[in-house]
């Protein structure tokens, strides 16, 4: 018997994915908060009426969309470790699978 498809199935791509989604999100988070630390320098020379709307204008447009990424990374990372713990079964499953396809073609 002769087994033309391979089946793929790879839990360390569940693991490499989480991994590296959260050093994005410890990324982004440190660009983050060096934004607003560059902001909050910019601002001391900008104390006017017009400087404030900039600074509010920055803060929500700019600050509040970063924290937003961070927390949807975060969330996606969390959902993947948690589907690699949910589907265990399936890769002990699948390794066996894998054994026996082996064994068929020899």
């Amino acid at each position: 018997m002769e087994l033309k498809d391979d089946i793929l199935l790879d839990s360390e791509a569940f693991s490499n994915a989480s991994t590296r989604l959260d050093n994005l999100a410890r990324d982004m988070g440190k660009l983050r908060s060096d934004i607003s630390g560059l902001l909050e320098e910019l601002m001391k020379g900008f104390d006017t009426p017009a400087g404030h709307k900039f600074f509010t204008a920055c803060d929500n447009a700019l600050l509040k969309v970063l924290d937003d990424e961070v927390n949807v990374i975060n969330h996606v990372s969390g959902n993947l470790k948690s589907a690699k713990t949910s589907y265990q079964s399936v890769f002990e499953g699948y390794q066996v699978l894998n054994t026996f396809i082996k064994t068929l073609d020899t």
